[in-house]
Formats: structure tokens, C-alpha cells, sequence
């Protein structure tokens, strides 16, 4: 289950007024960017890339820390959002700290990150580890600044990653419109699940009505047969399958 807690709130504080939220910004302003608490997070990245992603690494990389040994540097540009005492993740960011986390799977150091994040956001804007431009183009960021004399120095390391892991990773799953992300498809863009940020703030949905997975997957749950399931929320047998592997999955990631 992702996000039902956070849905839950947001719709309760559009009705009653903003307290609860700690931002800039108001809740309006928070409809349609999908929100992810930081353990939703952790199991949508550790599902979609095989490979465990802390919650701990999440808050470091998208704030910094400080502590008695060493300061972190935060990785990607992010503001500080917190939603019923929760920090909390917007859709763009999820995409960019997958994009961090499948470097760091291939051993990539922070320091080339950060310097790869930097030249990124030069020359696509904000959120660059999300744009289709950079999922593109990202290769020929490190290309030049190797060739400029710059500091990113694990070229070899940083390239393996980018093109093994990180390119199929954003092309494979990733739905974008013109540049900008507009869902995920955990299981591949054949399949019924998405996170779209504009519907249920962005928690794992059927793509062709907008039901939960975890509704689907909860009825599987308690013994329901899939073509009954199908019949009761009107959605084809092959979306509630869909479901109920995607639940499955994150249950295994947690």
C-alpha cells in the first residue's frame, strides 16, 4: 500500500484548511504534484530497481545531514515538505532520487553524482534527473565534462550506470509528455499500473479507471476470486493480476 494515508489527509485538509502542512506552499498547490511519504518511497525505488533503497539514504540525498563525523551535501534540489508530521515526496523528486539511487547501485560516488546533478540542471532546468532530455542526453553531460577538465573523475563507472541502469530505467518505465514526466508504469508500460501525480495524488492506480491496487489487492487478500473482483470494480481481469503483483512486490520491498 502507498500513499493511501497521505491521500487521505490532503483530502481532508482541502476541506478544512492547510494546518498540517509544513511548505511554502498551500494545499491547493499540492493536488496534482503526487506526494509519497519517505517509506513509500524507499519500496516504490527498492522495487523498481531490485536493490534495497534506505530511508535513511533518501533523507541524505535529498536534504544533507550533519553530524559528529561528516556533513553530507544534499544531491538533488529539494524543498522541505512535510505532510501529518511526515516528510514527504513529490512525484518529480521520486523520479530524480530513482535516477540517484541507480548510480549509487553501480558504486557511482556521491561526488560525481552531485557534479552530474549540477551540469544537469544547467542545461535542462529544474528537476533534470526527470526530464525525457536528460534520460536522452545524459551520457553527453558527463562526455563534456571530462573532456572540459572537469571534476567528474569516475567516468567509466558513472557511464556504466547511466547506460545500464539508469537510461533503460527512465525509458522502460517512465511516461513522459513533451519533456516532463508525466507517470510511472512499475511494471512496464504494457501493464495497468500506474502513478500518475494528477490522479489519487499519485499512488499506484488501474490505469484505465483509477481503482487503488491496494483495494484489489486487499480483496485478493481476504479470498476473492479474480474474475469476481473484476466484476465488482469493472476492471478486466488482467488489471486486477496486475495489482495484485505490483501490492505483492512492495510488500516483498518494505
Amino acid at each position: 500500500m502507498v500513499s493511501r494515508g497521505l491521500s487521505s489527509w490532503i483530502a481532508k485538509m482541502s476541506r478544512d484548511g492547510s494546518r498540517g502542512v509544513t511548505a511554502a506552499a498551500d494545499v491547493d498547490s499540492l493536488l496534482d504534484v503526487g506526494l509519497y511519504s519517505i517509506s513509500d518511497a524507499a519500496r516504490i525505488l527498492t522495487d523498481a530497481l531490485s536493490s534495497k533503497v534506505s530511508t535513511v539514504n533518501l533523507r541524505r540525498w535529498r536534504h544533507g545531514r550533519k553530524d559528529t563525523i561528516r556533513d553530507y551535501t544534499a544531491v538533488i534540489e529539494s524543498q522541505q515538505l512535510r505532510i501529518a508530521e511526515r516528510d514527504t515526496i513529490k512525484f518529480l523528486e521520486l523520479i530524480e532520487l530513482m535516477t540517484v539511487a541507480a548510480m549509487r547501485s553501480e558504486s557511482v560516488s556521491m561526488r560525481d553524482i552531485r557534479d552530474a546533478y549540477a551540469n544537469a540542471r544547467q542545461q535542462f532546468g529544474d528537476y533534470p534527473f526527470a526530464t525525457k532530455q536528460y534520460s536522452l542526453l545524459g551520457h553527453d553531460i558527463f562526455v563534456q565534462k571530462a573532456a572540459s577538465g572537469g571534476a567528474m573523475v569516475e567516468m567509466a563507472s558513472l557511464n556504466r550506470a547511466f547506460e545500464l541502469i539508469v537510461q533503460p530505467l527512465l525509458r522502460d518505465i517512465v511516461i513522459y509528455e513533451g519533456d516532463s514526466p508525466i507517470e510511472i508504469a512499475p511494471l512496464g508500460k504494457e501493464r495497468s499500473v500506474v502513478l500518475n501525480p494528477e490522479r489519487s495524488f499519485g499512488s499506484p492506480i488501474n490505469r484505465e479507471t483509477g481503482v487503488p491496487t491496494y483495494a484489489l489487492y486487499g480483496m485478493s487478500k481476504a479470498g476473492e476470486p479474480i474474475n469476481r473482483i473484476a466484476a465488482w470494480y469493472r476492471v478486466s481481469e488482467s488489471g486486477v493480476q496486475d495489482a495484485i503483483d505490483y501490492e505483492a512486490r512492495l510488500v516483498k520491498a518494505t
